[in-house]
């Protein structure tokens, strides 16, 4: 009897869930791609239109990566590598190699169904170069250890399990080596003595700490022990047996010694420098404010306010603040919650306010095409301006004439500067060429426009050598450059070997404002444009970026990074700081690079022009070979890198011609191909079905656009197993699916008969996003149920139920949430779902049925916050749809009111259970309506707990949740929530509410929810019903 309840149950989550009731945000594909790829000796290199010259820029750098990375993990990949590239970010966020959404600040991705490496060009050459490196390091880890697939993790022959910080520091080391912004974040975390430990290394800390402990490993045992490191192990199959038998130590002695090395490394970078608190105004913490993100400053031209974007709320917003003490003024843009504000480029955060001080203007991702959002800084309306032409677009500055806007704008593979002129409603394109430009700024007479740029490393042609490309150390350094708006000149301003970045044009003398990381740390420097010198006019332990200068040049505001996190920062009269020239000392870090510098041989290009290259700041390991061709960090050591007997063993090319008899790449047409994902045969336990086996295939194209989905359970014949076949499209805006399904159950009710209870049919589904955060969805299932009791001993069927349907369906979704590790905490999410059933047959039901379900969340802070749901339904029609209210979803200690009736087909096939109602039991109520309200306050509960004897453990990330659930079911109008008695007065009658409390923490691969739950009816508590039950909360 327990049986039939449970399969009632399940079947019911099963209709409901997978036609109702999904939420989350839609990934959007705004255009239609024409793919194509060439074929390098390892690698196929996807593009498309307009991205050939970025895939001829890639194969030579990831060829170049392949053999670094393969020599210092002494490690060959026999099979072909995928290389997918998209033109822009924004095309990057379309993927469907990888179906999660490609949040700003995800440089690349390597998936590991088919090992392939994804990468976006975000306009900056110098960082597509690092992220294909980085990635590329991915795919060889990938291969090296799981054999290039999912497979071997999913059969269980490889378990190792390596620290993230392993992943991500060696992908950062490979790739960069060492450079000023990883120096900046651990000497920071050195000099605060907040140098993580090993297993606390996250977030950021988890490329950049662990890039350093393997710079720390190089420089005490050279780079041939990372190598060693990984072989040991792969061949131990655990991270902590392998570290101590490559080099004598387990990671919590290598964490305590590099805990050591990182102080001695950086305590010498103090002296003489100034905090940056104490050398300015600090109008952000946000150490209070418990955010990680201030910055992109833009002082009003009137210098009392300040625009910021700030992330206080979770989400990148623009806040006006105070330029006297940094208090809020107002939110003048809420990002991230609209779909013309779907992203605020907190990663190029640049504002700009109009000469008049009444508006803002930045750049956004809205929707298909980036945007100009043109912001009223009194009534907070906003204009959008859209540039269809452009992939992307960055840093608008508003022209001090007010009557243009430049900005940046990414088209295929280039990033030039652009004019927007606001009264003729024209785009001008300024600069055309492969240079990567950033960050303009206008002269006082709007006349000028200087700017960063990495120019170094094109020739003549403007084409790069291959050498160049295959090194990266030409093109990543930047300079400042001004464009002539009078004659279209470009005249360079700055020629030094390290970073310049973030001009700003003063107002009352002949100068420009900007940082650069000479020495080895961003600081403010002063270019007179008369005597064609700087002067550095701070000098931090940290680093300073993103200056803005009022319009009487008396304040300079800026964003700071130091105690782990951003803030923005004010000066007065910058310009009288010239004055005080600053004499910067070079850190330990640049005394390396210096002296690098200094050796000649490592600084020259064996090419026949024997052209001596200009030093650059970052520094990459390579391979012993061309170790004198290019240049590094003293500490890097590629001596036995290669293997004494190198690995020959060719990687099977395509049967395709890859080069024409002229050397160049034969571009060929992308076919769709299937291959195989995984197969995974996995037995379980289910709550309502029990012990269950099912063995999956999965096959998808290279680009993710067709998946295929084979399941099945074929024990018995086809009519007996359970199996499904599902197809879905996802290369256009509209996404298809398809899915044809069997299943099969057996119950035994006595020794003599069992009862078999089949579902079969087919669904039709498709989904229309509007935008990010919304879409429709239309459906059509044909569903179908079996109810048969066979006679055990003669084999034959006495009595059968049939039941044919077609539910044809609609339904629209809405959803900006925020999320925390464990549910949303912020924004809101509704469904409104209507699923009817014809009578087109005597076997089939007729009924139509309306739901609906609304959230709302509030982020008290990081940690607290409040969720609110209220849903509600209602089913009319000769065989309606009942509503099952109370209980909790995957209850595994279920407690029921009554009895399933199993003879009743319709219930078991076609109800729906209503879930939460703690403090509940299953069927509590039912009926053709109800509704439901929860209310619940979520906050940590146990951040960190350490155990001793007897039970030594350490347990945290325990949240809590404290509860209020209440509604109800009936049929019709027969509904009555309170009634009145002379004994006790007022109770409730229809209506059913629970209070209580729980607990949240993951358990292996599973969410746990432990709750404890009183019922209340105005009348008394009952007494506590205890819930545990797996999944997310709503």
């Amino acid at each position: 009897m327990k049986k039939i309840i449970i399969i009632s149950l399940f079947v019911s989550f099963f209709l409901t869930g997978i036609a109702y009731s999904q939420f989350g945000k839609n990934k959007v594909q705004y255009d239609n791609y024409h793919w194509s790829y060439i074929q390098s000796d390892n690698f196929d290199i996807y593009f498309y239109e307009g991205g050939e010259d970025l895939a001829l820029f890639a194969e030579p750098v990831v060829e170049q990566a392949l053999k670094d990375i393969s020599s210092i993990l002494n490690w060959r990949v026999r099979k072909r590598i995928s290389l997918i590239l998209y033109n822009s970010h924004s095309d990057f966020q379309q993927t469907n190699v990888i179906l999660d959404y490609m949040y700003e600040g995800i440089g690349g991705v390597t998936e590991l169904f088919k090992n392939r490496a994804v990468v976006p060009f975000d306009g900056s050459y110098a960082d597509f170069w690092h992220t294909l490196r980085h990635e590329l390091l991915h795919v060889v880890v990938n291969d090296m250890i799981y054999g290039g697939n999912v497979q071997s993790m999913i059969s269980g022959r490889v378990r190792l399990q390596i620290p993230l910080w392993m992943h991500e520091g060696l992908a950062e080391y490979t790739s960069l080596g060492w450079d000023t912004h990883a120096d900046l974040t651990l000497r920071d975390a050195a000099l605060g003595n907040e140098i993580p430990n090993l297993d606390e290394l996250d977030y950021y800390m988890t490329y950049k700490g662990g890039q350093s402990v393997y710079r720390y490993i190089a420089s005490r045992y050279g780079n041939e022990k990372i190598g060693e490191i990984w072989a040991q192990m792969k061949g131990h199959g655990n991270a902590e047996k392998g570290m101590k038998a490559a080099i004598g130590m387990d990671m919590k002695e290598l964490g305590e010694k590099w805990h050591r090395w990182v102080r001695a490394e950086y305590w010498p970078d103090v002296a003489d420098r100034d905090e940056i608190k104490t050398m300015s105004k600090q109008l952000t913490d946000h150490r209070k404010i418990k955010n990680y993100f201030n910055t992109g400053p833009a002082i009003s031209p009137s210098g009392d306010k300040v625009a910021i974007m700030s992330d206080r709320k979770g989400y990148a917003d623009i806040f006006l603040i105070s330029s006297l003490d940094g208090k809020p003024i107002t939110k003048l843009v809420s990002g991230q919650k609209s779909p013309d504000l779907e992203e605020l480029k907190w990663l190029n955060p640049r504002l700009s306010w109009s000469p008049d001080s009444k508006k803002i203007v930045l750049a956004v991702k809205s929707g298909k095409d980036d945007a100009l959002i043109i912001v009223d800084v009194k009534t907070k309306k906003r204009e959008r301006i859209t540039f269809t032409n452009l992939d992307e677009i960055f840093d608008a500055a508003w022209s001090p004439d007010g009557e243009s806007i430049a900005l940046v704008g990414l088209k295929s593979d280039r990033s030039d500067l652009y004019l927007y002129n606001l009264k003729t409603k024209t785009t001008r394109r300024l600069t055309n060429d492969r240079e990567s430009d950033f960050e303009p700024s206008w002269s006082p007479d709007s006349k000028k426009i200087v700017f960063a740029s990495q120019r170094n490393g094109y020739g003549n042609d403007g084409k790069v050598s291959k050498e160049n490309l295959a090194s990266g150390i030409e093109f990543r350094q930047t300079d400042l450059y001004v464009y002539d708006m009078t004659d279209s000149s470009i005249t360079r301003l700055t020629d030094s070997p390290w970073d310049e970045n973030y001009p700003v044009w003063a107002n009352t003398k002949n100068a420009i404002i900007y940082t650069s990381d000479m020495e080895g740390i961003s600081n403010i420097y002063v270019y007179s444009l008369d005597t064609k010198e700087s002067v550095a006019i701070t000098s931090v332990l940290t680093g300073i970026f993103q200056p803005s200068l009022s319009k009487d040049d008396s304040r300079l505001a800026f964003a700071g990074f130091a105690d782990g996190g951003w803030d923005i920062y004010m000066v007065s009269n910058p310009l009288s700081m010239m004055n005080e020239k600053k004499e910067i000392k070079p850190t330990v870090y640049a005394k390396e690079i210096m002296k690098s510098w200094n050796e000649p041989a490592k600084a020259v290009l064996k090419n026949d022009s024997s052209e001596v290259v200009k030093p650059t700041l970052t520094r990459t390991v390579s391979v012993a070979q061309n170790y004198s061709n290019y240049i590094f960090a003293p500490s890097i050591d590629a001596v036995g890198m290669i293997p004494d007997e190198p690995d020959t063993t060719p990687v099977k090319t395509d049967t395709l011609q890859n080069k024409t008899p002229d050397g160049k790449f034969v571009v060929n047409p992308y076919k769709t191909k299937f291959t195989l994902d995984m197969i995974d045969s996995q037995a379980g336990y289910n709550t309502f079905w029990g012990l269950q086996g099912t063995t999956i295939f999965a096959f998808s194209d290279i680009l993710g656009n067709h998946q295929l989905l084979f399941g099945t359970e074929m024990y018995i014949d086809l009519e007996n197993s359970d199996y499904y076949l599902a197809y879905q499209y996802l290369g256009k805006r509209t996404n298809y699916s398809v899915v044809g399904f069997h299943s099969a159950n057996f119950w035994s009710l006595s020794y003599y008969y069992m009862l078999r209870l089949r579902n079969y049919g087919a669904d039709f589904s498709v989904s229309r996003p509007f935008s990010r955060l919304s879409r429709s969805e239309f459906g059509l299932t044909s569903y179908n149920v079996e109810q048969s009791l066979i006679n055990v001993l003669t084999g034959t069927t006495d009595t059968s139920i049939t039941i044919n349907t077609l539910l044809p369906r609609v339904g629209f979704v809405f959803d900006n949430t925020l999320w925390g590790y464990f549910y949303p905490m912020d924004g809101w999410r509704g469904r409104l779902d209507f699923m009817m059933s014809p009578k087109y047959n005597k076997n089939s039901m007729e009924f139509q049925s309306l739901t609906f379900d609304l959230r709302r969340y509030y982020k008290l802070d990081n940690e607290y916050s409040f969720g609110l749901r209220l849903s509600g339904g209602l089913s009319e029609g000769k065989n309606a749809q009942r509503f099952f209210l109370g209980g909790e979803s995957n209850w595994i200690n279920q407690k029921y009111r009554r009895y399933h009736d199993y003879e009743n087909v319709e219930d078991l096939y076609f109800s729906q259970f209503v879930t939460p109602l703690r403090g509940a039991r299953y069927y509590e109520r039912e009926g053709t309506r109800y509704f439901l309200a929860n209310l619940e306050f979520r906050y940590p509960f146990i951040k960190y707990m350490a155990l001793g004897w007897p039970l030594p453990m350490r347990m945290g990330g325990i949240q809590g949740i404290t509860f209020l659930d209440f509604g109800s079911a009936w049929d019709g109008t027969d509904f009555h929530p309170f009634g009145r008695d002379l004994a006790n007065g007022l109770y409730m009658d229809d209506l059913v509410s629970g209070v209580g409390c729980g607990m949240r923490l993951f358990f292996g691969y599973f969410l746990l929810k432990i709750d404890v739950a009183w019922r209340y009816d105005f009348d008394q508590f009952s007494k506590p019903k205890y819930y545990l039950s797996l999944g997310l909360d709503f």
